[in-house]
């Protein structure tokens, strides 16, 4: 691992001292690089300007790293979670082609019309509310491969939105 023991260290709640290592204009959302390279370039003590430079990447790196560890643990029990979920999301895709199935047996049934009718039609509804509730499932059986890939990519908004938004459907 390339962490040293000083990112071991970090807490989250150290960050912001951290930060301020960093001078005001790397903290511009709008920071163009261009001047700040010419200005660099024109000093005449360069070395001195570069390593300062380094010594400011090495701190953000450091903040992110920190960061990006402190959360790594919960994308990981999440990523757990998903995976038993896959299993019963297999399962009951099984049970979704099952039911339809069914659904085109019954429909069949409904076109004959049947004596029973009445207990078909039930069926048929009670088939369109579960296959709602499969397709839910689903979508949800895609989530682990979405959220392996946003983190892959470091696309951690991204992954936690895929995480909320499969959370949100799981508990309504």
């Amino acid at each position: 691992n390339d962490h040293s023991s000083e990112e071991d260290e970090i807490d989250l709640k150290n960050i912001p001292a951290l930060l301020k290592k960093i001078p005001p204009q790397f903290h511009n959302p709008k920071y163009q690089a261009r001047p700040v390279v010419l200005e660099i370039m024109k000093n005449p003590n360069v070395a001195k300007e570069l390593a300062a430079l380094e010594e400011h990447c090495k701190v953000m790196d450091t903040a992110m790293n920190a960061i990006v560890n402190s959360y790594y643990q919960g994308f990981n029990k999440s990523i757990k979670s998903y995976s038993e979920i896959l299993s019963f999301i297999t399962d009951s895709q099984q049970k979704v082609d099952s039911l339809k199935v069914d659904t085109e047996k019954a429909k069949a049934l409904l076109m004959c019309r049947n004596q029973d009718l009445k207990v078909m039609w039930k069926k048929v509804l009670e088939y369109h509310y579960m296959l709602a509730i499969l397709e839910k499932i689903e979508e949800l059986e895609r989530v682990p491969s979405q959220l392996e890939k946003f983190i892959a990519e470091n696309h951690y908004l991204h992954a936690s939105e895929v995480l909320v938004k499969s959370v949100k459907t799981i508990f309504g």
